[in-house]
């Protein structure tokens, strides 16, 4: 009995003190585990559903999983693809590194202020002129100005956009004649202004159509003084590639009354300006013109047209130095010099031709001393007359074309009248051919100390008509 007694003591004292391994476990059902399980090898267990939010284990391939579902929603790292509209700082004005640039820091960079950044409309379908007050307001620099119209149809309801500001330079440009479309209701007194008070500013405006709805009101451009101390000298400015017309078309209805007026301002270059205006030949292409001395100078014409105007050109007081090159009139008069006028001074004309609708090519009725018309050719129709120059003396009008147009019935090449005290005036090399009806040189009683010599005569009623004194006819000089 003591024996047993000593056994059962033995086996349960071992079975407190001692522990075994248990190898290939297999729990069927729940197992609860309390207090900290810790596994000394990688247990298995069975992964979850994709999708599982419960309590359970999570295996690697649960885990693995979900990481490759989440990563899949976003754009790679090897050229990514962003959907909706992200968003990055944007980098200061001048960095220059591979930093990604925003929307913000690119419109900053551009060479001139994006009107459709600034709430610009494209489309004939809204006023653009908060949007160019913005494009202005957007620029740091205060006295250099550019704004930009990138091709489309731009709409200006009822005032013109202005630009007034002294000691600037301002830049208007847009994608081509006809590519970029400004376009001014019916009854607004003009398009683009710009003025200042002194003349210190220069603007250049390029490659866009300015158009009207109306009919025979105000400027397309405008470029004035607005004080009262005339001109100054200043730096060049020019109006390039630019259309002034009509929104309906080409010799339609629509026409601006001036299609550009240049008042009290000097150093204007025209390259490319085509202005055309009404079937009926209305209208003035381009107005010269300074109220008060000093003078208005320099103004050059190359390669531009003037079609269906009533004036090409109009040569207002206090205006000297205008050039005319390689340029193309189809109006009643191209280049006119009204009478009663003071402070003028030079015009050349060369290589440039005037289709006359009636009336005549180059007409001058105050006196405009140092006139040179060079080479060109006139289209004479009618009763029209190629040159008329009356009060005026210093001229010189050599190796022009003078031809008969339609319907020639009493025409003259060149007249000339009331040339003032003794200043000479020079009629050379041309050729006068088809003026029926009339002369090919008209000088009237007024004239005199013209001398005419060397030119070809054929087909003319009379080609020479003399009534006036001291002109020298055939040879010789004086």
């Amino acid at each position: 009995m003591k024996k047993l007694f000593l056994f059962g003591f033995f086996w349960s004292a071992c079975l407190q003190a001692q522990t075994f391994p248990v190898n290939n476990l297999t729990v069927a059902g729940t197992s609860t585990f309390t207090g900290l399980a810790t596994f000394l090898s990688s247990p298995i267990a069975p992964t979850p559903t994709t999708g599982d939010s419960s309590t359970k284990a999570a295996t690697t391939a649960f885990v693995g999983t979900a990481i490759t579902n989440a990563v899949g929603a976003f754009a790679p790292l090897v050229s990514p693809g962003f959907s909706g509209i992200p968003t990055a700082p944007t980098a200061a004005l001048g960095t220059n590194t591979t930093q990604l640039a925003t929307t913000a820091f690119v419109v900053q960079h551009s060479a001139c202020a994006d009107i459709l950044d600034y709430g610009g409309n494209n489309t004939d379908s809204a006023d653009n002129h908060a949007a160019w007050t913005a494009s202005l307001a957007a620029q740091a620099t205060s006295n250099q100005k550019c704004v930009y119209f990138p091709r489309g149809f731009y709409r200006f309801f009822n005032t013109p956009i202005v630009y007034n500001t002294d000691g600037t330079s301002i830049t208007i440009k847009g994608d081509g004649q006809n590519v970029s479309l400004l376009v001014w209701d019916a009854g607004t007194a003009g398009g683009i202004s710009i003025q200042s008070a002194s003349g210190s500013i220069t603007s250049h405006i390029r490659d866009l159509t300015v158009a009207t709805n109306g009919t025979n009101t105000g400027s397309g451009i405008f470029m004035g003084t607005s004080g009262t101390g005339g001109p100054t000298p200043q730096e060049q400015s020019d109006i390039e590639n630019v259309t002034v017309r009509g929104a309906d078309g080409y010799s339609q209805t629509d026409y601006w009354q001036y299609g550009i007026t240049v008042s009290g301002w000097s150093q204007v270059n025209f390259y490319g300006v085509y202005v055309s205006a009404g079937s009926n030949f209305s209208g003035t292409g381009v107005f010269l013109t300074s109220s008060n001395p000093p003078n208005g100078i320099v103004y050059n014409f190359t390669s531009c047209t003037f079609n269906f105007v009533g004036t090409g050109i109009l040569y207002g007081p206090n205006i000297q130095g205008v050039a005319v090159h390689q340029s193309n009139f189809d109006t009643n008069i191209g280049i006119s010099v009204p009478g009663s006028e003071s402070g003028l001074d030079q015009l050349v004309v060369t290589a440039s031709q005037f289709g006359i609708n009636s009336g005549s090519g180059i007409n001058v009725q105050s006196s405009i001393p140092n006139i040179q018309l060079l080479g060109n050719l006139f289209i004479v129709p009618g009763t029209s007359t190629g040159v008329i120059l009356n009060n005026t003396g210093l001229f010189a009008v050599v190796g022009n074309s003078f031809n008969e147009g339609a319907g020639a019935t009493a025409v003259n090449g060149i007249s000339v009248n009331n040339t003032p005290g003794a200043l000479p005036g020079l009629i050379t090399g041309n050729i006068f051919d088809g003026m029926v009806g009339g002369s090919g040189i008209a000088l009237f009683s007024g004239s005199n100390h013209v001398n005419v010599q060397s030119n070809v005569y054929s087909g003319n009623g009379t080609n020479v008509s003399n009534g006036g004194t001291s002109n020298t006819i055939g040879g010789g000089s004086q």
